[in-house]
């Protein structure tokens, strides 16, 4: 760059704003961002530089816990549009007109799960959360406002001995489509009981399940006669599991919590498999 002011060929009105930007793009730690540079450890500036840039409160609380935690590992350059573009060391640099949107969708991917944590979402709620999460999502105000039900459905989910997915097979099956009907609703819970299983164990247990839930009617032809038969030898111990979920949610009790456990325990000795 000198050697062009020297050479004449770079413009002396320009020469000021180009050796900030050449001093800013190696600096060897901390945020750049708007033709400025933050220490990178104070949340409450980063927040306030984020604000600026539109947005909510919560987006952009959102956004500095990210930066935060990506200056944590290296550095990087965000572009405007929403990528990052690695580089092994120096600071983590935003581009001059990237929006508060873009900057969350280059980080989402590696650190949505500290960008939560930053919201003041942890534990149960913030594993249910990562868990219902499938991929970046298309708006991230839109998530971000849906937070308190996720968190409400989260602290609901919370009251059972086990998450939807944690159990395998045939029992597992069950037990998530008895969690979805109750948390979710039925329709949801039947849709997802007809779709395609993979061998007649898995739609025995979706058998079962709509029998339990009374779901059945009309959906026959869904199932072939062996996982139908099966199913039917499983379903009172999938209604017992149906009843006992049910009293759970009603009332997050320590004795309907064992009970549901003992209804579980009862549904996986009639299906030959071991208990959780």
């Amino acid at each position: 760059m000198l050697d062009a002011w020297q050479g004449l060929t770079l413009n002396e009105g320009v020469l000021g704003g180009r050796l900030k930007a050449e001093v800013l793009t190696n600096l060897e730690h901390g945020l750049v961002m708007n033709d400025g540079w933050l220490e990178g450890t104070d949340m409450d500036s980063i927040v306030e530089r984020l604000t600026a840039l539109g947005g909510t409160q919560d987006e952009a609380v959102f956004a500095a816990a990210m930066l935060a935690a990506r200056m944590s590992v290296g550095g990087g350059i965000i572009d405007t549009r929403g990528e990052l573009r690695e580089r092994d060391e120096g600071a983590l640099l935003v581009t001059k007109g990237a929006s508060l949107n873009a900057i969350m969708g280059a980080l989402w991917a590696d650190h949505h799960e500290e960008g939560l944590v930053g919201l003041g979402v942890q534990g149960d709620d913030l594993a249910a959360i990562l868990a219902s999460v499938e991929g970046r999502p298309k708006s991230f105000g839109a998530f971000l406002r849906g937070l308190d039900d996720a968190r409400a459905a989260a602290r609901r989910e919370a009251r059972f001995p086990h998450r939807r997915g944690q159990l395998q097979g045939p029992l597992g099956i069950t037990h998530d489509l008895v969690l979805t009907g109750l948390l979710d609703g039925g329709g949801r819970a039947q849709k997802a009981a007809c779709d395609r299983h993979d061998n007649v164990e898995e739609a025995a247990a979706a058998w079962a399940w709509l029998l339990a839930a009374e779901r059945h009617t009309g959906q026959e032809w869904h199932f072939e006669p062996v996982a139908r038969d099966r199913g039917g030898a499983w379903s009172t111990a999938a209604r017992a599991l149906v009843e006992a979920g049910t009293a759970l949610l009603d009332d997050d009790d320590e004795s309907r919590r064992e009970a549901f456990t003992s209804a579980l325990a009862e549904l996986a000795a009639t299906m030959g498999v071991d208990a959780p």
